[in-house]
């Protein structure tokens, strides 16, 4: 069975990130569009969505360089997507390995948010 972490943006700190990296457990984890990110190969700091708003809506990449967020080395995956207002958006994911795996991970963690909602929220309201 292939296991991974998957949480969603709060849960980005260095700490974490750190303790996943050092225990080698694979992890995606998403981040805010206006993320700051660090490139090594450009000795430059970006917003995350800045490396993914070439793609078309729906595409879904993994940059296939290493960054680094929060002072820990890492990937990025993700891709744009247009909301109901017509407003652009990101789905960005960070991980340290296996990025390219990403949204198939990330597709689970979706589903189980997408019944906590209709159970809390739209409709069942328990």
């Amino acid at each position: 069975m292939n296991q991974s972490v998957v949480v969603d943006r709060e849960f980005v700190g260095e700490q974490w990130l750190e303790f996943l990296n050092r225990e080698n457990i694979k992890y995606y984890i998403r981040i805010r569009n206006n993320f700051k990110v660090f490139l090594p190969h450009k000795d430059k700091i970006i917003k995350a969505s800045h490396l993914f708003t070439r793609f078309k809506a729906s595409e879904f990449v993994y940059y296939n360089k290493i960054v680094e967020i929060n002072g820990q080395l890492c990937y990025l995956s993700g891709c744009k997507l247009n909301n109901k207002k017509g407003k652009q958006d990101f789905l960005i994911m960070v991980s340290f390995n296996k990025p390219e795996k990403a949204q198939e991970e990330y597709k689970q963690r979706w589903q189980i948010e997408m019944c906590f909602k209709a159970m809390t929220s739209s409709g069942f309201d328990i």
